[in-house]
């Protein structure tokens, strides 16, 4: 099976670094997550409003059966988890684009409206065509 190539961005923003870190430790143990080192992909930003973590890649094979993809998005799992046991508050954008001008798919993940739209709003993109002669 042949796997399309994606501009991929995931923001995953906490009320607490400590919130973070706790997900952070759980997701650094997943299988997938080692097996693909995607812990390493990910930006961490402790002094924002929310703390927050972004996994951006541009030109990378993704499909939601793909094992890297499926490391990348587990911690949305974790954070979920933490959410429904600890109770505390997450928010999280996911923006893919594909190579066909319609092959867009973005999602908003969480349990704070807050959280999530500010997730949401880290996020700026464009589709352009660049000649460079």
């Amino acid at each position: 099976m042949k796997i399309g190539h994606s501009d991929v961005v995931l923001v995953v923003a906490f009320e607490t670094a400590e919130q973070m870190d706790e997900v952070l430790s759980i997701y650094a143990m997943d299988a997938g997550v080692q097996e693909h080192n995607t812990l390493k992909e990910w930006a961490i930003n402790r002094a924002l409003t929310y703390p927050t973590m972004v996994f951006n890649k541009r030109n990378i094979p993704w499909d939601r059966n793909h094992e890297e993809a499926q490391a990348v998005e587990a911690v949305i799992d974790v954070a979920r988890t933490f959410m429904a046991h600890r109770e505390f508050e997450f928010g999280a954008y996911f923006l893919r684009f594909g190579k066909e001008p319609e092959d867009i798919m973005d999602a908003l993940y969480g349990n704070s409206i807050t959280i999530s739209a500010f997730a949401r709003s880290s996020v700026q993109f464009n589709r352009s065509i660049e000649v460079n002669i």
